[in-house]
C-alpha cells in the first residue's frame, strides 16, 4: 500500500476554510488522506499559521467531534461528550462529507481509552494503581464497560460515516503520568518506579488475574512494598540487581503471568474493535514502552490491517530499529504505516525529515502520515510535499 496522510484537527480544517484546505492538501501536497481527530483528549495548541484570530486553541476536556448515534448508544454505561465546533455540529460527518467530494479519504484518528472526562465521570472504569488511586487520564482496557465503549465508537464511526479507516491510538493500558493535570513529583522513579506503577489493580484487572490463576494479592503486595521502598529511599530502585520490569520477570512469575493477561486484554479488544468496525480499514497505533502498553504487537497487528509506528526522531538509525524490529517480528514492511513528524525538534530541517522518509522507504515501507497540519509552520507542508513527491517516485 502506497499512501500518505496527515493528521489534523477538526477545528483547523473548519477554521482555514475547509473546501479549500483539503483540496491543497490533496492537489499541492499530494496527500491521500487526512486524519482526522474524532476522539480526542485535551489539548491547548498554538496555531502557526490559522486563518482565524483565534491562535490559541484549548478543548476542556476529552470529546468526541461527531454526533453519536442515539440507537447504538441507547444503554451504553459509558456515554461519549460529544462537542460541536464553530461551523459544525457534526464535525467529522462535514469533514468527510467534504473530502469524500475532493477525492480525499477520510480516517477517523481515534483517541480510544486516554480521556480525562471519561475517567472523571466514571471512575469505576478507570485504570487504579496498587495503593487504589484513580487515574482519571485513562480508561482500563480491563473493564467490560469501557470496552463496550470503544466497540460502540467504532461501529458507530464505520456505520456512520464515508470513512477509509478507524485508527486506535491508546487502545491498551495508560502509564502513569501524562495527567489532564500537572504533574508533581519530587524525585526521578526511573523506568522501575514508572512501571511499576503504571500496573493496573483495579477490580476488572484483579478479577481476570484471579481467573488466570495469578496470587493477585500476593503480586500487589510485593509492587506496593517495592513502590515504598522507592520512595523511602527517593532512588529509582533500591533494590541490588533490579532496575527494571524485565528484572522483575525473571524472579517474579505472578507478574510474568499478569503481564501475559495484559496482552491477552489489549489483543482481544483489537479483535473485539476490528470485527465492530466491519469492512473498515482498522489501523493498530504502537506508542510508548509496549510492556507497560500491554501491547502485543504480533497480535495487534494480525487482528488489525495495518500497524502504525510513531517514529518521531530526528535520527534515521532510531528509526530503522522500529521499522526492522516491527517487520521482522510483527508484520511485513508493507502491513506497516510509518508516522513522521513534521517540525521541531523531531524534524529540525527538511533535510532530515526526508532522511527518514527515504530509510523508510529502503526497508520497504510504503505508508506514512506526517503530524500535524495545525501544529507545523506554513513552511513546513512544503516539506510534506516533498517528502510525498519522493514517495511516488518509489511507486
Amino acid at each position: 500500500m502506497t499512501y500518505a496522510s496527515m493528521w489534523a484537527y477538526p477545528w483547523d480544517l473548519l477554521d482555514d476554510g475547509l473546501e479549500d484546505t483539503l483540496s491543497r492538501l490533496r492537489e499541492e501536497i499530494g496527500l491521500d488522506a487526512v486524519s482526522v481527530a474524532a476522539s480526542y483528549h485535551s489539548v491547548t495548541q498554538l496555531r502557526l499559521h490559522t486563518r482565524s484570530s483565534r491562535r490559541i486553541f484549548s478543548t476542556n476536556d476529552g470529546a468526541v467531534y461527531f454526533q453519536p448515534d442515539a440507537d447504538l448508544w441507547r444503554g451504553a454505561p459509558i456515554q461519549p461528550n460529544a462537542q460541536p465546533l464553530d461551523g459544525s455540529d457534526n464535525p467529522l460527518e462535514t469533514i468527510s462529507a467534504a473530502a469524500e467530494r475532493i477525492g480525499v479519504k477520510t480516517v477517523a484518528w481515534t483517541v480510544c481509552l486516554h480521556n480525562s472526562h471519561l475517567g472523571r465521570t466514571y471512575p469505576e472504569a478507570a485504570q487504579r494503581n496498587v495503593f487504589g488511586d484513580v487515574y482519571p487520564h485513562h480508561l482500563c482496557p480491563s473493564n467490560e464497560d469501557a470496552r463496550r465503549y470503544i466497540k460502540t465508537m467504532a461501529q458507530d464511526l464505520s456505520r456512520n460515516y464515508p470513512l477509509f479507516a478507524v485508527e486506535a491510538e491508546s487502545l491498551s493500558f495508560g502509564g502513569f503520568a501524562h495527567f489532564h493535570a500537572h504533574e508533581k513529583i519530587g524525585m526521578r522513579l526511573g523506568a522501575l518506579g514508572n512501571f511499576l506503577l503504571s500496573l493496573c489493580f483495579c477490580d476488572s484487572c484483579r478479577r481476570r488475574a484471579q481467573e488466570a490463576g495469578i496470587d493477585i494479592n500476593g503480586l500487589a503486595d510485593r509492587t506496593r512494598r517495592m513502590l515504598l521502598a522507592i520512595f523511602e529511599k527517593g532512588a529509582p530502585s533500591p533494590f541490588d540487581g533490579v532496575a527494571s520490569a524485565r528484572d522483575l520477570v525473571r524472579e517474579d512469575a505472578d507478574l510474568t503471568a499478569f503481564l501475559k493477561m495484559r496482552q491477552d486484554v489489549v489483543s482481544s479488544l483489537h479483535e473485539e474493535v476490528k470485527l465492530a468496525a466491519g469492512d473498515t480499514f482498522l489501523i493498530a497505533m504502537s506508542m510508548g514502552d509496549p510492556t507497560i502498553a500491554g501491547f502485543d504487537g504480533k497480535r495487534c497487528a494480525e487482528a488489525a490491517d495495518a500497524l502504525e509506528l510513531l517514529c518521531y526522531t530526528a535520527e534515521p538509525e532510531a528509526l530503522e530499529q522500529q521499522v526492522a524490529h516491527a517487520s521482522g517480528s510483527f508484520c511485513g514492511a508493507d502491513d506497516l504505516i510509518v508516522g513522521l513528524s513534521a517540525y521541531a525538534p523531531h524534524s529540525p530541517s527538511r533535510g532530515v525529515l526526508e532522511r527518514n522518509l527515504e530509510r523508510g522507504l529502503e526497508l520497504g515501507v510504503r505508508a506514512f502520515a506526517f503530524y500535524n497540519y495545525g501544529i507545523m509552520p506554513a513552511p513546513h507542508l512544503d516539506w510534506v510535499r516533498g517528502c510525498v513527491e519522493i514517495l511516488r517516485g518509489a511507486e
